[in-house]
């Protein structure tokens, strides 16, 4: 098959992406990788449904923080995965999303 006949197979399949803009961390960030979630007040630590240890913040989007391009594909919430510290040795360790997760009240 050549590239060109590949490219018209997949186009259907293309979908929009953006690329994060990363920097130091900021205290109070909604959107981040890593770091510590946040959580509601009635919301536990989440914890990995298969091996039931706590789990480690992979990264959380704020729909806020998208470009408005992207819309809310998630609704007016967060997006939020994090890893088990076990998911090297098992792949159903590996992501928790929680989808949507409303906001929580900001402290202070």
């Amino acid at each position: 098959m050549l590239p060109e006949e590949i490219k018209l197979k997949l186009a259907p399949l293309s979908r929009s992406a953006w690329r994060p803009r990363t920097g130091p961390a900021v205290p109070g960030a909604r959107s981040k990788f890593g770091g510590l979630p946040l959580l509601r007040p009635d919301e536990s630590w989440p914890c990995c449904a298969h091996c039931h240890q706590p789990m480690q913040l992979f990264v959380q989007l704020d729909s806020g923080d998208l470009p408005a391009e992207a819309g809310q594909p998630f609704g007016d919430g967060y997006y939020r995965c994090s890893t088990a510290p076990t998911w090297k040795k098992n792949a159903r360790c590996f992501a928790r999303p929680i989808c949507p997760s409303p906001k929580p009240h900001s402290p202070g």
